[in-house]
């Protein structure tokens, strides 16, 4: 809705304004209309009044409507302001546009201009006020996701939030589980935001996607999750607060408690109302976590009887509890019967129960069947020794971490920690020595052996070969046929 405020000093130039357009149907709201813009002043700075585009006679006995321009514009540095004149007064509307005066109407004012001047103005101000909120949105985001001080928000922001922010605020902080799909995130994202009113906020936080925080004048996050269409999401949720200069140490707060509440498959809400209670709900939390699973967690910890111990873990894997305690379950597993953390991460990218359960028992009968205690560096081996096999194959580095069962991302970080290079450098150093054996064949043309090796493009091939060895194929192919002839 956008605020407008007229000004002049004739009720019948006022009358006949509202008279020749439906400002209500047009998404405008008439805050203030009157003859005195000292009157007007007076409100702008020592009320709550708000106005986005004022109407202002150029011609007023109380004050000048370039005076009133002059003084409002320090007042409400974000509004809009259409003068009217007569044919008269044209010298003021020639001051008036050198202050910035978005538009004039001419009296008597024309129906149809005064529609188009008004719906242009609407339309300039919306895209501005969209502007403005996702640069207040970004800076907000910016300051919590680096947990900063409130205090060093610029003006606006902090007006923003200080606005917002009043008795009875709920600040709701939102984990969506782990979302597979970008699409999903996109799709939940245009979905939530679609749905926000000017009393509601949503600050995405950076580098965490699906994690947000939810501000509301009213303790609605049931209704805001009705609208995600997502099995797993945590939320804490804060009521009552009533300022912003505790809203990083909230948030940090809250983020600390979600994986004790984190809970596969479901929608959580966890309620708070003091900073001092989160201790105690904390405290909670887990002793009905652990109560939940005491019977079986005893079982897997105490038996050196593999079987009886996949048994309690099958048991843990698939009761109700969060998703930390059954990694934990599956972890320590994992280290007393196979000596091996490696596979872990990986199985934390999952978020469905069932895919979780699953993906464990596959890792599980993988290690059963090779009777092989997997370790990264045997895995790194493994993979090293099929590039020397599969060197011309379009296979990624996914595809290998695929065949071992551990996440694309640990695959990376062990080339690196182990080799000091990456999965691609190490390909291509393979790629080449195998190019140097095969050039000596005189037989083979070079394409061929660039397709040979995994090379489609001939030219590509042949720059990566004269990086390695400062030799085009053709050169090394005409050296090495030199040697041969002169031995």
């Amino acid at each position: 809705m956008i605020k407008i405020g007229i000004l002049d000093d004739e009720e019948l130039i006022r009358e006949g304004i509202k008279y020749k357009f439906p400002f209500s149907d047009n998404d405008f709201e008439i805050v203030y209309e009157g003859d005195d813009g000292n009157d007007l002043l007076k409100k702008l700075k020592s009320t709550t009044l708000v106005v986005d585009l004022f109407l202002v006679d150029i011609m007023m006995p109380k004050l000048k409507g370039i005076d009133f321009i002059k003084q409002a514009k320090e007042l409400v540095k974000t509004a809009t302001f259409i003068i009217i004149s007569g044919f008269d007064d044209f010298p003021f509307v020639k001051e008036a546009l050198k202050l910035g005066v978005s538009d004039y109407l001419l009296k008597p004012i024309d129906p149809l201009e005064l529609k188009n001047v008004l719906l242009k103005e609407h339309d300039k101000i919306s895209s501005a006020r969209v502007k403005r909120q996702e640069l207040i949105h970004d800076e907000i985001s910016h300051h919590l996701s680096k947990k900063g001080n409130l205090s060093e928000l610029s003006e606006q922001s902090s007006s923003y939030l200080k606005g917002l922010v009043q008795n009875e605020t709920a600040i709701h902080v939102v984990l969506l589980g782990n979302l597979h799909s970008p699409q999903s995130f996109t799709n939940i994202r245009k979905k939530l935001e679609e749905s926000l009113t000017d009393e509601q906020l949503l600050i995405w936080i950076y580098g965490i996607p699906q994690f947000f925080i939810y501000i509301s004048k009213t303790n609605n996050i049931n209704r805001l999750l009705d609208l995600i269409d997502y099995p797993t999401v945590t939320t804490v949720s804060i009521t009552s607060i009533k300022n912003i200069e505790n809203l990083t140490s909230y948030f940090t707060k809250a983020i600390s408690l979600i994986p004790a509440f984190l809970t596969l498959g479901k929608k959580e809400v966890v309620p708070i109302e003091t900073m001092e209670s989160l201790v105690d709900i904390n405290m909670v939390q887990k002793e009905k976590a652990n109560h939940q699973q005491t019977s079986n967690l005893n079982k897997l910890m105490a038996c050196d009887d593999k079987k009886i111990a996949l048994n309690a873990l099958y048991l843990i894997l698939n009761e109700t509890i969060p998703q930390n305690k059954k990694e934990y379950a599956f972890k320590h597993f994992m280290w007393k019967y196979y000596k091996s953390e490696v596979l872990l991460e990986w199985l934390q990218s999952f978020d469905l129960p069932e895919l979780f359960y699953d993906q464990c028992l596959s890792l599980i009968d993988t290690l059963n069947e090779e009777n092989n205690q997997l370790n990264g560096k045997d895995i790194l081996d493994r993979v090293i020794k099929d590039l020397h096999q599969e060197y011309a194959s379009k296979k990624s580095l996914k595809d290998y971490a695929e065949n071992y069962y551990i996440h694309p991302n640990y695959l990376a970080r062990l080339f690196k920690q182990e080799l000091g290079v990456t999965f691609i450098e190490t390909l291509t150093k393979i790629r080449m020595d195998k190019a140097k054996e095969l050039l000596k064949n005189e037989s083979l043309k070079i394409n061929e052996v660039s397709q040979l090796i995994g090379y489609d493009d001939v030219r590509y091939f042949g720059q990566v070969f004269r990086k390695f060895y400062g030799l085009t194929p053709s050169q090394y192919k005409t050296e090495q046929k030199t040697l041969v002839e002169k031995s």
